[in-house]
């Protein structure tokens, strides 16, 4: 039973029309019993409620009581109402537990303007730089590195020391990250954002909150898998309160052991493909919009708070300005990608 099948009677309230494709696509398989789990959960919590409130009441019983007599019968019915309340409290936390499972895969919703299904459907919103080489399948971009003036990475020494999917940076290849991540920290820091150096690892939960949920069989590791700049720097916004929804970081990070997904091939060859890396993140908060839904599409009121917008905005245009200053083509089209290509 997918969510596209049984959307109105089962997940009504927990996935929107515009996410159900998506769903689909991405073999969301909601349990047979989930309908009656919802009710159950429903019916748990107003039943844990209600206890409470007599366990409450019983406590003052408890302390009110004239005689030793009715202490004591007190007593027993609050010890009775306290152990029930535990039962449901379990129950609850079982419940919450495979609710939660199955809705950190539910794909994000997607901004109104977002073009519908495939990669086929991207809009090109501008293009910069020189015109594009026509492709050629013989061109390697791995040869000059096997130049001895030319060598800037080691994949075989990585592998001796590391395992597959690690290469040493050298000489020219060295000092070429560590100018581009000075001249993106300061292109950032230029317009605003504050310079971050992050920890290595995040927890968990940081993680889970950030919705970083791998769906590809080829990931591996585990706990490490979900370690990345996003969770590491909304580990600094979680200790802010909701008025600094405007707090704006720019950070480093070198990612541990993140298992790249995707079969082994010609990708895999140079470093196009590895599993530890130095980025340079903007991240930032805004405060959220509220979106009005109909049956096929999401719409923003018209009075609603394009602040979100107008970041996504500066952001496009920080990294136009980011890869222009290096004199590379690109197609900017970040605004406009298909809701299946957008990995949520």
């Amino acid at each position: 039973m997918t969510i596209l099948d049984n959307l109105r009677t089962v997940a009504s309230n927990l996935i929107h029309p515009d996410q159900a494709f998506n769903a689909r696509n991405r073999n969301l398989i909601l349990p047979e019993r989930y309908p009656s789990d919802l009710v159950t959960w429903k019916a748990t919590s107003r039943g844990a409620d209600g206890l409470r409130t007599k366990q409450s009441h019983t406590g003052e019983t408890v302390r009110t009581a004239a005689t030793p007599e009715d202490e004591g019968n007190a007593i027993r019915r609050a010890r009775v109402l306290r152990d029930s309340v535990h039962a449901h409290e379990r129950e609850l936390a079982c419940l919450e537990k495979s609710h939660l499972a199955y809705g950190l895969r539910i794909p994000s919703t997607s901004h109104p303007d977002v073009p519908r299904r495939p990669e086929s459907n991207a809009q090109v919103v501008s293009t910069h730089g020189l015109a594009l080489m026509p492709t050629d399948p013989k061109r390697d971009h791995n040869e000059p590195n096997a130049l001895p003036r030319f060598k800037f990475f080691d994949r075989d020494a990585g592998v001796v020391s590391s395992g597959v999917g690690f290469a040493y940076l050298k000489g020219g290849g060295a000092l070429r990250e560590l100018a581009l991540i000075a001249y993106a920290m300061e292109v950032a820091v230029r317009r605003g954002f504050e310079s971050i150096v992050t920890p290595d690892v995040a927890r968990r939960n940081v993680a889970d909150r950030c919705g970083f949920v791998p769906r590809d069989d080829e990931i591996k590791g585990g706990g490490v898998a979900g370690v990345k700049t996003p969770e590491q720097m909304y580990g600094i916004h979680s200790k802010h309160g909701s008025e600094e929804a405007t707090l704006v970081l720019s950070g480093t990070s070198k990612i541990p052991l993140t298992a790249e997904a995707g079969a082994r091939g010609k990708y895999t060859l140079g470093l196009y493909r590895v599993h530890q890396f130095t980025r340079v993140k903007l991240f930032s908060i805004t405060v959220g919009e509220r979106v009005k839904r109909t049956d096929d599409h999401t719409t923003l009121p018209a009075k609603a708070d394009k602040a979100s917008d107008k970041e996504l905005e500066d952001l496009r245009e920080l990294q136009i300005e980011l890869y222009a200053g290096l004199g590379i083509t690109f197609w900017t089209s970040a605004l406009d990608m298909p809701s299946e290509e957008h990995g949520a």
